[in-house]
């Protein structure tokens, strides 16, 4: 919970090939670190963390994970597959 700065959903698709009664969310999760640089190892736990909770909480899916760094920031981008 230290590392996250930010969380928002930028994005919800519903239709096309997801099938009836599903959606598709993405959203951004900001990780800011206090004292340190992030490592790999750091980034892939709280991650998975991150999809652990969100799949529990929505019922969904992780359809892609994407790992963008923007200097000692990083962010997240999973987009899940949920029902409607």
């Amino acid at each position: 919970k230290a590392l996250i700065e930010d969380v928002r959903f930028f994005d919800e698709f519903i239709g096309g090939k997801l099938g009836e009664g599903q959606k598709s969310l993405a959203m951004t999760v900001r990780l800011q670190p206090v004292d340190a640089t992030l490592k790999e190892a750091d980034i892939e736990a709280v991650s998975a963390k991150i999809i652990d909770k969100v799949t529990k909480a929505t019922g969904g899916t992780l359809r892609v994970l994407c790992p963008v760094s923007n200097g000692m920031q990083r962010l997240l981008r999973p987009i899940y597959r949920t029902p409607a």
